[in-house]
């Protein structure tokens, strides 16, 4: 009763809310952050490692100046919620993409710039009161009226910074940023499998991946961060090899080389091959003058059910991602300049073609282990397996070929097919494990997802 009354007084602050901004209109979107009072463009940068606003106390205006966050807390102290009739910035104001927040969740970090997360939110019943809600961005955003359903779209410009290369529209799709089929994937809503804490991510289900001599046809859900990869121990020693044998270093001994590479691998989701030069797999810093490069992953044990990927797989590509509606659109990002032609998300996403084994694709969950006070939950798929390309990998002007090959003005079938190379000898996975381990995983099937973890968090939601 408690919990129940909790979420409608939670309701209730957010239903009486008028929309700040008059001009509601997701046409009119203007990219970009503005803080402070009155607020002023700031750095900014959108991503999908987080649910929520990261507001550092000082921040970076585009125009050179600095404005202070009216508002200091420990970096131990839980993210507060500001509220219309209680915000906590006082009169300073957080504006995105021309929408000023209401009821909305922030922490702080120590930056210069404010990080925008894209990820939607999960909500316990059981949390003491209504301060522990975390309202995503996303979530502010429905709320207050300005969008329809908590979607949203990105255009990757890999012309722009990293910083700023993320170009989203909230509650919108921008037709003229892609080309040829805009393919629809199932997104995955479940906590347990979709989330990290309270961050429900988007997701997507892969049946495996292949490169020059190697494949894995492991099926896996997984989740779309900035640049992280924790998959299980099959994928990370097949990429181990893979590396080892291809350019003579390991994932925890990278040689910035790799950089200049033109090869590439491919995953496959639903049925469907996306590729990724092998060079989406690193990040660099610089030290002292010399600049390092890494592997951010590892494998990952069976009880997290977190299996992340990187949206630089998609860095050529254009996302629309549907939480509402549990769906992904993903299609080839335009390679010329189009006029705008913008249309609202309201009830799924519009003119997306489901993906080849996109009904194949659902989820069920079983308890199968109650012992010990552990609790034990399975999330298994349905098979679809096939084969996949190793053969030689021809560079990235291959890569080009074949996202041309895939862009059509013509009109899509009911289902997009996987397009096949000529198929050559299937090499065996590899068993050398990975030194740069996050923990120790379990082996699974080949022919089903699995994933079994050790909640007692959750178990107390029962």
């Amino acid at each position: 009763m408690r919990a129940a009354f909790l979420l409608s007084v939670v309701a209730a602050q957010l239903a009486c809310a008028e929309p700040l901004n008059e001009r509601a209109d997701v046409s009119k979107q203007t990219q970009g952050v503005s803080f402070g009072s009155p607020p002023q463009p700031v750095k900014a940068s959108f991503g999908f490692d987080s649910a929520e606003l990261y507001i550092p106390p000082f921040i970076n205006g585009t125009n050179g100046a600095n404005i202070t966050r009216n508002f200091t807390f420990g970096d131990m102290d839980d993210a507060p919620n500001s509220y219309t009739d209680h915000p906590i910035f006082g009169e300073q104001k957080v504006v995105v993409n021309g929408f000023e927040l209401q009821n909305f969740t922030f922490d702080g970090w120590h930056s210069d710039y404010i990080y925008v997360g894209l990820c939607s939110a999960f909500t316990p019943w059981n949390l003491d009161s209504p301060e522990d809600f975390q309202i995503s961005t996303i979530e502010s955003l429905k709320d207050s009226g300005y969008i329809k359903s908590r979607s949203f779209s990105v255009f990757y410009n890999t012309s722009a910074s990293e910083l700023e290369a993320n170009e989203v529209l909230f509650g919108a799709i921008d037709h003229g940023k892609y080309e040829g089929p805009l393919v629809k994937h199932k997104l995955y809503m479940n906590e347990t499998v979709a989330g990290e804490g309270y961050t429900i991510h988007p997701t997507l289900a892969m049946d495996g991946m292949a490169g020059y001599n190697f494949s894995v046809s492991e099926q896996i859900v997984t989740l779309i961060t900035d640049e992280h990869w924790y998959l299980p121990p099959e994928y990370i020693a097949a990429l181990d090899t893979y590396f080892q044998d291809r350019y003579g270093f390991n994932l925890t001994n990278v040689s910035c080389s790799i950089m200049d590479s033109t090869e590439y691998i491919s995953f496959y989701f639903s049925g469907v091959e996306y590729r990724m030069l092998d060079s989406g797999f690193f990040s660099s810093y610089v030290e002292n003058g010399t600049t390092f490069c890494y592997f951010p992953g590892g494998t990952i044990d069976s009880i997290s059910f977190n299996y992340e990927i990187s949206r630089k797989i998609f860095s050529h590509h254009y996302l629309v991602v549907d939480y509402d509606h549990e769906e992904i659109g993903i299609a080839q990002a335009a390679t010329k300049s189009n006029s705008p032609t913008i249309e609202e998300l309201s009830t799924g996403i519009p003119s997306a073609t489901p993906a080849k084994y996109y009904s194949y694709t659902s989820l069920d969950e079983t308890v199968v282990i109650l012992s010990d006070s552990e609790f034990y939950l399975t999330t298994s798929i349905n098979p679809s397996n096939y084969s996949m390309y190793t053969g030689e990998r021809l560079g990235w002007s291959a890569t080009e070929e074949f996202y041309l090959s895939h862009t059509s003005s013509s009109t899509p079938s009911n289902s997009v097919t996987l397009v096949k190379p000529t198929a050559s000898s299937t090499a065996g996975n590899s068993t050398k494990a990975s030194s740069s381990s996050k923990g120790v995983g379990a082996s699974k099937g080949a022919s089903a997802l699995t994933f079994i973890g050790c909640i007692l968090g959750t178990l107390m939601m029962f």
